[in-house]
């Protein structure tokens, strides 16, 4: 299942048009077609300095938005949150352990955290 959706993973993949979920970076990414249009298009008009991710999962879903700002030449900084530790090092992505039901206790720095 995927927790956050509360899905069955084959009927997920199915809704997608996909024989297998999604990949970025050889990990899961599970991002709907609508995402995989809007975020691009957020991440370009709005140009974040900090993207908050929650939910890391495997990492990809982090990977992806760093490598969507990247592409549109900015050098954002991804927060990435969940409850279990995940096995990615990237520079730009900064996975933090924590429930994102308290990300006053995660996010501690937010006032710090490159804007806009």
């Amino acid at each position: 299942m995927l927790a956050a959706l509360a899905i069955p993973v084959r009927n997920f993949v199915a809704a997608q048009g996909v024989s297998d979920h999604l990949t970025w970076a050889g990990r899961p990414l599970y991002k709907t077609v609508f995402e995989l249009a809007c975020y691009p298009m957020l991440i370009a008009e709005l140009a974040p300095g900090t993207i908050i991710e929650l939910g890391s999962g495997s990492g990809g879903s982090a990977l992806w938005p760093a490598d969507v700002a990247q592409a549109h030449g900015l050098r954002s900084s991804i927060i990435s949150i969940d409850r279990t530790e995940v096995d990615v090092e990237d520079a730009r992505v900064g996975f933090r352990t924590g429930d994102v039901g308290h990300l006053d206790e995660v996010l501690t720095d937010c006032g710090d955290l490159p804007r806009p």
